[in-house]
């Protein structure tokens, strides 16, 4: 896990360049890692989500008409499977992170995963001869 040191420097708004125009936002962009990240500012941890677990809970958050275009989409924005993305997405939602993040989501993906878990069991039960 990385951490990394901030200080005021990184919070000020950016100075003017010498032509006097401002940078961009492209600019200030810092590139992370998609693996979580702990940065520390002074004494205090700061426990935070990293992008990509950021954008998987905001994919969540839509609604699909079919299953296709859901994995249409996860293959588009993550380029990864469908199988990877939801091996990934179901460890996320046993993160606090992300409860503290978006709480209704996680909860409503707990809540779907105990329901197929508890069909599943109740179809292993099979009474033979």
């Amino acid at each position: 896990m990385a951490v990394e040191q901030l200080s005021l420097e990184h919070l000020t708004p950016p100075a003017e360049t010498a032509s006097g125009a401002q940078s961009t936002v492209e600019d200030r962009i810092v590139d992370v890692s998609d693996s979580t990240t702990v940065v520390t500012i002074t004494d205090a941890v700061v426990d935070v989500l990293s992008p990509r677990d950021r954008r998987i809970l905001a994919l969540e958050r839509q609604w699909f008409c079919n299953a296709g275009s859901k994995e249409a989409e996860i293959s588009r924005q993550f380029g990864m499977t469908p199988t990877r993305y939801f091996q990934i997405l179901n460890g996320l939602i046993d993160d606090p992170r992300a409860m503290r993040e978006s709480p209704q989501i996680v909860a409503r993906l707990r809540r779907l995963r105990l329901a197929r878990r508890r069909t599943r069991r109740a179809h292993r039960h099979v009474v033979r001869n």
